[in-house]
């Protein structure tokens, strides 16, 4: 079936839950991770290279934890960010997750999260969400209906994993590329003088 043909779903049909995060200002150096919208990249991967940890009741972690296949859709955020998505696939300990963020739990008999989270990601690439946003000052959000209102292309579960599969694989060759552009660029030709010396110096 070409995509042209796929059927186009409303998102509230196709998730089981839409559950905004909590917010606190409090830290705990022993307290739980919560994923904040820095977590999350442009090109929809998360960034564990820092966190905040926060204190949370068993309520808490019981309602707002993360569990795998989770999708997290940055809801609000400066206007031009609104939309960044990733999925959670786990981690080694317990997360939770800000109110700035909506965790969609997927009906995986239906659509796959993770093809969920790259269609999202390409809709704000694409500048969808912006028409969505209810704005103040410097910050702006979709509402959870709005976004549940959208109209997702569904091909065959079989074919959501392969398409996520493949736009994965593509990002990671992407950011390959990138790194070692900036290895040739940079890096490797300061690595080769000081293992070799200066050309016409070095016996």
């Amino acid at each position: 079936m070409a995509s042209s043909n796929w059927p186009r779903v409303p998102l509230a049909k196709l998730i089981r839950s839409a559950q905004p995060g909590f917010a606190t200002g409090e830290r705990a150096n022993n307290g739980t991770i919560q994923l904040r919208m820095n977590n999350v990249t442009t090109s929809g991967e998360l960034d564990w290279t820092s966190f905040i940890r926060v204190p949370a009741s068993q309520k808490q972690l019981k309602k707002y934890n993360l569990q795998p296949g989770d999708v997290v859709f940055n809801s609000t955020n400066s206007p031009e960010l609104v939309g960044k998505t990733s999925a959670f696939m786990g981690y080694k300990e317990p997360v939770v997750f800000s109110n700035h963020f909506l965790r969609l739990r997927t009906d995986e008999n239906k659509l796959n999260p993770q093809y969920l989270a790259r269609w999202f990601t390409k809709q704000w690439q694409l500048r969808v969400f912006e028409k969505y946003c209810t704005q103040w000052v410097n910050q702006a959000t979709v509402r959870k209906d709005d976004l549940l209102s959208l109209e997702i292309p569904l091909p065959p579960l079989d074919e959501q994993k392969r398409i996520a599969r493949f736009i994965s694989k593509a990002d990671r060759l992407r950011r390959l590329r990138s790194y070692a552009s900036e290895l040739s660029d940079g890096y490797l030709p300061s690595a080769v003088l000081a293992w070799f010396g200066e050309e016409g110096k070095n016996p």
